[in-house]
């Protein structure tokens, strides 16, 4: 979001006329929508829905569309006591990103995914 926001914000501090800056803030406006959907609302064809962690770092992603992906868990997670950043390679060269909260969990499973993150990253860094 803050990508998206500081050019926004910076508009009016830029010594280029309107004409070039409104092009500019369009885009970031649309890349602002765009991403907000696939990632934070998980409403576009694409967003992750569920992620079945199999064995070593194997997923597989269920997609709003439906649709079943395969997917490899990347080492460079973010695992915080409040955050969980997955990034996941899919097929192809296709990056994923799946941000989790400690309120889209049930009960005590952030902390055991935590955990379990924490200790499949440091076995893939060995």
């Amino acid at each position: 979001m803050l990508t998206h926001s500081v050019p926004l914000l910076a508009w009016p501090l830029l010594p280029f006329p309107a004409w070039l800056l409104a092009p500019l803030a369009a885009g970031a406006g649309f890349s602002l929508w765009w991403h907000w959907r696939r990632h934070a609302a998980r409403v576009h064809r694409d967003a992750i829905r569920q992620l079945h962690w199999s064995a070593g770092l194997d997923c597989r992603l269920l997609l709003a569309s439906g649709r079943q992906a395969a997917a490899t868990l990347l080492p460079q997670a973010i695992v915080l006591r409040w955050l969980v950043i997955l990034h996941l390679r899919g097929p192809g060269r296709q990056l994923r990103h799946l941000v989790i909260l400690p309120d889209m969990l049930p009960g005590d499973r952030f902390r055991q995914l935590r955990v379990r993150l924490r200790m499949a990253l440091q076995q893939a860094g060995d």
